[in-house]
């Protein structure tokens, strides 16, 4: 029985759209696509509610913490007084929080500031919002990534302020044994 090419071609793409072993990219434990390990961040300039710049390659930290949000999002919201109370320590470790909502909600994000009142570094992009979530794969939030002193991904998408402190722990125990 000879097939031509171009039912064999239509006979391929039909198997591969409905084949579940395609790959999609690199995910997380959940399944959510995440940017790859060493892969290096896109630059972002979020303003703060002062309306001053702060570029994310510019952060004078070792490491960051990027955390991504959205002002409407009820797990971000319980996770912040937690991650409030680890900042302390996660900076004297090396590690600066750069957090960024990805929505257009500026009057809501104003707003979480205010009564959050944290220490890290705070700024918002409504602007570019929705090619940033393209640029980190942030198909969900929240979303935080480490990244490390040259600015690449060094985690894979960590959500819980004890998920962080477990990769800081893991992180420093391979530093140790290295030496």
């Amino acid at each position: 029985m000879m097939v031509n090419s171009a039912k064999l071609f239509s006979i391929l793409i039909l198997i591969y759209l409905v084949s579940p072993v395609r790959s999609a990219g690199q995910t997380d434990a959940s399944g959510y696509p995440v940017l790859e390990i060493g892969t290096q961040s896109s630059n972002i300039f979020g303003k703060d509610s002062s309306g001053v710049i702060h570029s994310l390659h510019s952060v004078e930290s070792k490491n960051i913490l990027l955390f991504f949000y959205e002002t409407s999002c009820h797990f971000c919201e319980a996770i912040l007084p937690e991650m409030k109370e680890k900042y302390p320590e996660w900076k004297k470790k090396g590690y600066e929080i750069y957090a960024l909502p990805l929505n257009k909600d500026f009057e809501g994000w104003q707003a979480q500031i205010r009564e959050q009142k944290s220490d890290w570094i705070n700024v918002t992009d409504t602007v570019n919002a929705e090619q940033i979530r393209q640029a980190y794969k942030i198909t969900v939030t929240p979303t935080i990534y480490v990244l490390d002193e040259k600015r690449k991904i060094a985690s894979t998408r960590l959500v819980r302020p004890e998920a962080i402190d477990e990769w800081i722990s893991q992180h420093s125990e391979n530093i140790i044994q290295k030496k």
